[in-house]
């Protein structure tokens, strides 16, 4: 083992340590797929809103861990998921956005309850 190699593991390891930090600080989102016939029913909601409720008025707006799942995915997970998506459910402010970012949402169609967004899409 030379100095060198000692400064290039050393520099590894930083970077490895500074991509986990990186990693860590993303936004996070609870995602479960559904297919059902010819439909693939996509639902995601904000981390954390997973398992809240949510009432204004004569509204309900119940982010389940049953409907939304256990699983955490990244942004790119998530607009992966989307694009092979007929159906989607988003809950939550992020979750939202990334639908109206990638075209799938019409902004003056969300919902919003107790100021939680809300939105959904089917594709015909």
């Amino acid at each position: 083992i030379t100095e060198s190699n000692c400064r290039t593991a050393s520099l590894v390891m930083g970077v490895c340590q500074l991509w986990l930090s990186f990693e860590n600080k993303l936004m996070k989102f609870y995602m479960k797929i559904y297919r059902v016939e010819r439909e693939v029913i996509v639902a995601v909601c904000d981390e954390e809103l997973h398992g809240r409720i949510f009432e204004e008025d004569e509204v309900r707006l119940e982010i389940s861990k049953d409907f939304y799942g256990n699983e955490l995915f990244s942004e790119l997970e998530i607009v992966s998921a989307l694009r092979g998506a007929t159906i989607a459910n988003l809950s939550g402010e992020k979750a939202v956005a990334i639908g109206i970012r990638e075209g799938f949402i019409d902004r003056n169609m969300v919902l919003k309850v107790s100021g939680i967004s809300h939105a959904q899409y089917a594709r015909l």
